[in-house]
């Protein structure tokens, strides 16, 4: 679950803005939580709607799972249960299709375990039972101590909080939101919030930043290492060199990066351009 991730109580006023999708190369993708015109009318005839706005303007997936539970058995609430219920779910499916693009690896289980486990559990099964039978002993003692954290999770931020909320804005591509919150972790040295802001830097066409932060977290992060490849293949935000381009490409194959493999398989040559 997001740890450390404040739930809503019925009569909580958010202050948060709602998450909304910015321009971009991928700016017709589906994913927004931007409340629309129509969705605002559906509000307003609810018995709970500003409880409702307000769970849609945040940007956690746990405040919307955890409304679902505390008002289950109220009929009377209904209508607003079937809409949050719709919103957590679909948060739940951009998260599933950002893990399918990655590696299973024991590490990614794990941390798809700690950040999601509570309201979003058939994903992360499903995940999981990607994991070859080798690596699945290794998630045993991470999974316990992920359920540990769930049942200990306070009010206050913590970074894993914040890492899986960084995750989620670039996932839904909100990348003004997301560069606040992933830059300040990727500054303190964190690898995967260093691939994030490469990521996000990278679609805003802002490649010399983007290859950047691709360098820092490349020696950790096939990711990264898939990026950079690309990047310096392409030219963008550095000179070309393919030499460059193919030893990213070769590390990141080598960390089981999925589009690096089968990018190396079909080229003959040692010189590799996307």
């Amino acid at each position: 679950m997001l740890t450390g991730c404040t739930f809503f109580q019925q009569q909580t006023t958010s202050t948060q803005s709602a998450v909304t999708l910015e321009p971009g190369p991928d700016a017709n993708q589906e994913t927004n939580t931007q409340i629309t015109e129509p969705e605002r009318d559906a509000f307003s005839d609810l018995k709970d709607a500003q409880t409702v706005r307000d769970l849609f303007a945040q940007d956690y997936i746990d405040p919307l799972t955890q409304y679902l539970k505390t008002h289950a058995d109220q009929t009377n609430l209904s209508a607003s249960i079937k809409l949050v219920k719709a919103e957590r779910d679909r948060r739940c499916q951009v998260i599933a299709k950002e893990y399918d693009n990655r590696p299973v690896t024991a590490e990614s289980v794990a941390r798809y375990q700690s950040g999601y486990q509570f309201s979003c559990p058939a994903e992360v099964s499903a995940y999981a039972a990607r994991l070859e039978p080798t690596d699945q002993d290794s998630t045993v003692a991470n999974e316990s101590e992920s359920l540990s954290s769930e049942n200990n999770a306070t009010t206050s931020s913590t970074p894993s909080a914040e890492l899986e909320k960084c995750y989620l804005l670039t996932s839904i591509k909100n990348y003004s939101a997301a560069i606040k919150t992933c830059e300040p972790l990727a500054a303190a040295g964190d690898t995967a919030a260093q691939y994030q802001m490469a990521k996000i830097l990278n679609a805003l066409y802002r490649y010399d930043e983007a290859i950047s932060w691709a360098e820092k977290a490349a020696p950790a992060s096939a990711d990264s290492s898939f990026l950079l490849a690309t990047l310096y293949a392409r030219g963008q935000g550095t000179s070309q060199d393919l030499n460059k381009a193919n030893y990213w490409y070769q590390k990141a194959a080598e960390s089981g990066h999925p589009e690096a493999i089968k990018l190396l398989e079909k080229k003959a040559t040692t010189e590799v351009i996307p």
